[in-house]
């Protein structure tokens, strides 16, 4: 990112040819995209940082312009065009050579994971689809064809996967199997709106999304009837099969 900016940067590309003052415009367009993007989120009010995490897209291509200008293009012979100075420090920053840092960064996110599924805190994703599953299961009333409607909005905020290995489990308890089709009801849930009855809603019940508060009247009348409570790492969740109210 810090790369294609300055009068160093345009002093290079205007004596290289058309080609590197184009991969410069390329640099710097991607650069700015990727700016704006951020500023229009933060516009926008977005607080979750993992939502800008798709504009780092734009800033991927730029390595292109950086690996061309630090050590040219070998399968169209185009030349290098970084000044001397600006070539050492890209080398300096890759380990020498062009590759080593993606090895690099592929093999940390081998090991990463490995380590975050070993050192895990809590009900890891499929264990918590399991329960989910089964608490489900509850609210079908035996009906081995049927499909069940669950609503839920903080869970796929935390944890999506939860509801993706409750899908698969329902689908895969042989005679007992129904299907579970989860449904991301952000606006409905944030207004307290019930579902059909014959659904299940999953509401976040832990310290940092209590769900329950747009519900209090629903489940005081009985509309929302507790199946169960379940976990995953931190996150706690009820879920409530849709009755008619008492």
């Amino acid at each position: 990112m810090m790369f294609p900016w300055g009068r160093e940067a345009s002093e290079e590309a205007a004596g290289a040819g058309e080609d590197a003052q184009r991969a410069l415009r390329a640099a710097r367009l991607l650069g700015l995209a990727w700016l704006v993007s951020l500023a229009i989120m933060v516009a926008l009010g977005v607080s979750n940082p993992r939502y800008a995490m798709p504009a780092a897209c734009l800033l991927a291509p730029m390595c292109c312009y950086v690996g061309r200008g630090a050590w040219g293009s070998p399968s169209t012979g185009a030349r290098a065009f970084f000044s001397e100075k600006r070539r050492q420090l890209v080398r300096k920053l890759t380990l020498g050579k062009p590759m080593a840092v993606p090895v690099i960064l592929a093999c940390a996110a081998v090991l990463s994971t490995a380590a975050a599924r070993r050192y895990q805190k809590g009900i890891d994703g499929r264990e918590a689809g399991a329960k989910l599953a089964t608490l489900v299961g509850r609210g079908v009333r035996g009906a081995s064809t049927a499909t069940v409607d669950v609503w839920a909005d903080g869970l796929v905020e935390a944890r999506p996967d939860v509801l993706l290995y409750a899908q698969r489990r329902a689908m895969s308890r042989g005679e007992g199997a129904y299907g579970l089709r989860p449904l991301w009801k952000k606006r409905e849930m944030v207004e307290g709106a019930v579902p059909p009855r014959g659904s299940v809603i999953v509401l976040r019940v832990d310290e940092k999304g209590d769900e329950r508060v747009p519900y209090e009247s629903a489940i005081i009348d009985g509309s929302l009837v507790a199946l169960g409570d379940g976990e995953v790492g931190e996150y706690r969740f009820r879920v409530f099969a849709v009755r008619a109210p008492r």
